[in-house]
């Protein structure tokens, strides 16, 4: 080092005064060369430390954010829990509500394939009935051809003879 002095100083206190001036307002060149000298002068005093700066409240503050972060991590894990059960009770209102949709077009589809069961016993009882007329009536005409057939055949039996 430069003196005994300095030395002294700088072995006692952990703090150490660097001239660095800011680069504008100087030519830069000028603020280069004076920040050169500082910069030397650190890295010399820097490279004949021999132990590590510790600050004496390290450990506490070290514990202190410990304790902390355990104080948060389970307000965190029930925020997230919360989190969690609200989007499983999410999913199961959304399946709820798919399945009351599901419902309601099988309650609809029912109350068609009924209405469309009774318009077809409606409409086969018609047809069942038109078919009996009809049948009838087959039954009347054939009647009334069975007999003119017999009458034929009888006057065809009288002219034979």
């Amino acid at each position: 080092m430069e003196n005994a002095g300095l030395a002294y100083i700088l072995n006692k206190v952990n703090i150490v005064y660097v001239d660095n001036p800011p680069l504008v307002g100087r030519a830069r060149e000028i603020n280069k060369e004076v920040r050169e000298v500082p910069r030397k002068r650190l890295l010399t005093y820097l490279g004949t430390c021999q132990n590590t700066y510790r600050l004496s409240n390290l450990d506490t503050l070290n514990e202190r954010i410990r304790k902390y972060a355990n104080n948060q991590t389970p307000k965190g894990q029930k925020v997230a829990n919360i989190h969690q059960t609200i989007a499983n009770l999410q999913e199961q209102i959304n399946e709820l509500e798919e399945l009351a949709k599901k419902k309601q077009e099988l309650k609809d589809n029912v109350q068609s394939l009924q209405h469309e069961r009774e318009s077809l016993k409606i409409s086969s009882k018609d047809n069942i009935q038109s078919l009996q007329h009809e049948l009838e009536s087959l039954k009347i005409s054939s009647k009334d051809n069975v007999q003119s057939l017999q009458l034929e055949i009888e006057s065809l039996k009288i002219s034979n003879k």
